[in-house]
């Protein structure tokens, strides 16, 4: 079925067992590759199929302070569920005799092509889905010129827009802004707030907050950084059901296999008074 880990034209053809693996293979390669599927961005339920259910309750109150022999009242708090509908993303993969016999005279495996492409595609697709979730209902930070003003006075103000307790795990940009918070953070001063250290790659230095960069930020609002928290969670992500499907097409001479991958993010779980994310705070920055 697969040798040296080169999926096999046999692979494609043999039982609905092994086809269903190998899409499953290939679901969680994309879901490895994706970003932004990350624990410092999104938190994950795992379990649904078509729809997850759930469940929600009102923040508990904590008595602080208690004296010896103080009675602390009974706390129940109120108990709900929303259900998470889950979206099918879909992957048709062709294989023609004629591309199949060119593989084989060039010695390229022309069916390992397909699969790492669909990895690629499907784990864009996650990463689209997070951020669609991540821009629907933000709260909204102070924009600033990332190239004069600190990146850390931003990140300031994002926390202390989130709840008590809660600290930013992650902040999500497109290409070009990660671009520019490392040229911001690697630069000497700024009106007083000074990096402690150069910027690596991928962490705000002496936060540990990680920076994540996605093209599908930069075709959303290229010029947004969001400041999120797991920890609401600003966005939950819902893995479903994976399911394959093949099929040889004697007309056409296609080998056909199907891949459909059900997921959802979601956010806003937790509102602020005016109905925003507790969990997302949405700064645009500018350039001089």
């Amino acid at each position: 079925m697969a040798t040296n880990g080169i999926i096999t034209a046999r692979a494609l053809t043999t039982s609905g067992i092994v086809r269903t693996r190998l899409a499953g293979e290939i679901i969680r390669a994309a879901a490895e590759r994706a970003i932004l599927n990350n624990d410092a961005v999104v938190r994950t339920y795992d379990g649904g199929d078509l729809e997850y259910r759930l469940g929600l309750m009102d923040a508990v109150t904590i008595e602080h302070n208690v004296s010896e022999g103080q009675e602390v009242a009974i706390e129940t708090p109120a108990f709900g569920s929303v259900t998470v509908p889950l979206t099918k993303d879909v992957a048709m993969m062709g294989i023609t005799d004629e591309a199949r016999i060119r593989g084989d005279e060039s010695g390229i495996d022309i069916r390992q092509l397909v699969m790492d492409d669909a990895v690629t595609r499907f784990a864009a697709g996650i990463n689209t889905k997070i951020v669609n979730a991540l821009d629907v209902t933000p709260q909204t930070g102070t924009s600033f010129d990332i190239r004069t003003e600190s990146i850390y006075i931003a990140i300031g103000e994002a926390q202390s827009m989130l709840p008590d307790a809660a600290v930013i795990t992650a902040i999500v940009t497109g290409r070009q802004g990660k671009v520019e918070i490392m040229n911001n953070l690697n630069k000497v001063s700024y009106g007083g707030a000074t990096p402690g250290a150069p910027a690596r790659a991928d962490m705000i230095p002496g936060l540990d907050i990680p920076v994540f960069a996605t093209s599908a930020v930069d075709q959303l609002d290229g010029d947004a950084i969001y400041f999120v928290s797991n920890q609401v969670p600003g966005v939950a992500w819902f893995p479903g059901r994976v399911k394959t499907d093949y099929e040889f097409n004697i007309q056409t001479g296609t080998d056909v296999f199907k891949i459909s991958a059900w997921s959802a993010a979601v956010s806003n779980l937790r509102q602020t008074s005016t109905s925003l994310n507790q969990g997302v705070i949405k700064t645009t920055y500018t350039t001089t």
